[in-house]
This record gives structure tokens, C-alpha cells and sequence, in this order.
């Protein structure tokens, strides 16, 4: 399912162009060469389209739509499987698929994504994962982050001392600084 949608992102738009990119490459060739299969043919998936927006200027309208269209699908007993959108679009996908039970997550990504609000909005690209763990709809005891750079008064600390203000304290965190320290010591 595509989520054309990068109203949220405070630099670098173009996100929303995801699901038209992937599309275009499928059309080169339906078969995986490395899975040596044809996944479209030979697996239960579907692309089902884009997230109809009702605006395509209002962020918090798309998040409200984005929401709606994903409990759809959650309802009907599918799986979703997404594509396209700034990193806002995560907290409203979470809140659907998190509904009944909160949901665990492996994230891999140079920035945590659990700043809190932004310019006067929570729905930005660097807090949907905040946003999800305050709605109950993401587990952090069941998170893991993988690839972590940047700012500790965002992230915590990667040693197991979380501030105290952090929402998300209890996810693990593989933090990039490690994978290079632990490459020059002869190791992954």
C-alpha cells in the first residue's frame, strides 16, 4: 500500500514519490532472482494503491485518513505492507495495526524518531515513534533500534541509563558509534 504523503518532513520532501518509484521497478520484472521466485505471482500480496487524501495540504488531516484507511485494512485481517511517506506516517499506521495490542518494531534508522512536538505539531518525521508509545500502541520493551546516530537528550543513552523524560526507555539500541567500534576491534 503506497502513503504518498511528506507534509511532515522538515527537510529533504520527496518521500511521497516512494510508492509511484516502486511501482516503476516492478514493471521491470516480476521475478526476485535472489528469492527465486515471482513474489507477486507466487505469494498472498496485493498492491492495493494509495491512501486516499482527502487534502493533500492539511498534515493533520492526512494522518486522521491515514489512520482510517490502515484500520480498514487491519479489519479485513490483512497485513499491510507500506511504502512512500515521511517517517510522520509510522504513529498512524502504528495506531491502526496497535489498536487491539500494542506492537513491537524493529527500526533501522540513523535517527531514533522520538522527539516530541515540533514547531507546534507532535506529527512531524522525528516523533512518530513518541507519539506511538504514549498512545499505547507501541511496545518499547519489544522495540529494537538498529543504526542509531545523533543527539542522547533525543535518543537516551545506548548503556541502559534512559532520561527520565524519554517515552521510549526499554527499547534496545544498536547505536551506529558501536557497529564501528566494534568492526575496528575485528569484529562484524
Amino acid at each position: 500500500m503506497g502513503v504518498p504523503m511528506d507534509l511532515g518532513v522538515t527537510n529533504r520532501p520527496g518521500a511521497r514519490f516512494g510508492p509511484r518509484a516502486l511501482r516503476a521497478i516492478e514493471r521491470i520484472g516480476p521475478y526476485n532472482h535472489v528469492l527465486d521466485c515471482a513474489p507477486v505471482h507466487e505469494l498472498r500480496v496485493a498492491d492495493i494503491g494509495d491512501v486516499p487524501f482527502r487534502s493533500r495540504y492539511s498534515l493533520e488531516m492526512c494522518h486522521e485518513d491515514i489512520e482510517a484507511w490502515y484500520q480498514k485494512i487491519v479489519d479485513a485481517g490483512v497485513v499491510p505492507l507500506s511504502v512512500g511517506g515521511d517517517h510522520s506516517i509510522s504513529g498512524s499506521i502504528l495506531k491502526a495495526v496497535g489498536r487491539g495490542q500494542p506492537v513491537g518494531m524493529i527500526h533501522i534508522d540513523a535517527h531514533c524518531d522520538t522527539g516530541g512536538p515540533f514547531d507546534h505539531s507532535k506529527f512531524h518525521h522525528g516523533g512518530p515513534f513518541r507519539n506511538a508509545v504514549l498512545d499505547g500502541v507501541l511496545d518499547p520493551e519489544r522495540t529494537i533500534q538498529i543504526g542509531i546516530r545523533g543527539r542522547l537528550s533525543i535518543c537516551g543513552s545506548s548503556r541502559k541509563i534512559r532520561h527520565d523524560g524519554d517515552p521510549c526507555r526499554g527499547n534496545a539500541r544498536a547505536w551506529n558509534q558501536d557497529h564501528h567500534r566494534t568492526r575496528s576491534r575485528g569484529g562484524g
